[in-house]
This record gives structure tokens, C-alpha cells and sequence, in this order.
């Protein structure tokens, strides 16, 4: 049942749906390499506008580009657990 639970879960979650390259990067090298001069930065997957929820939902406390990092490394670890 726990297996099967836990199945469930990692095929709701998108595993890679970016450059593989953004596992090895820092938070400042996140934010570098997504920076542009036309518009505020943010990662291609994880908007400011779900930063946003989950910190007003009080489930975050971190940075943007801190929680980026954080989710990319989730997806790092689902990845792994499927492939």
C-alpha cells in the first residue's frame, strides 16, 4: 500500500521538465543563468506566482531563488527514484 502511495505521488510530479544542468547549479546560479535585462527573472517551471501561493499560504519563508533551489532539488531526488 506505501508503494502504491508513494507511486501515485512521483507520477503527479513532473520529473525534468528542465535543463538537467539546473540539479548542479547554486541558488545565485540559478538566478544568473535565468536573469534578463526585459523582465524580472524566474525559472521557466517554478514561477513567482507559485513562490508567491506558498508563501502566503505560510509554507514558505524562504527566497525566491532559494525555494527555486529547493524545488529543483525535489525534482532531482524524484527523478532518481524513477529512473
Amino acid at each position: 500500500m506505501f508503494f502504491s502511495t508513494l507511486g501515485t505521488a512521483l507520477s503527479l510530479r513532473k520529473a525534468t521538465p528542465y535543463d538537467l544542468n539546473d540539479f548542479l547549479f547554486s541558488p545565485s546560479e540559478l538566478q544568473h543563468k535565468y536573469e534578463t535585462r526585459v523582465r524580472h527573472s524566474e525559472h521557466p517551471h517554478f514561477d513567482r506566482a507559485l513562490w508567491l501561493r506558498a508563501v502566503n499560504a505560510g509554507a514558505c519563508e524562504l527566497g525566491y531563488w532559494q525555494w527555486v533551489f529547493e524545488q529543483v532539488q525535489a525534482d532531482d531526488d524524484t527523478y532518481l527514484l524513477r529512473h
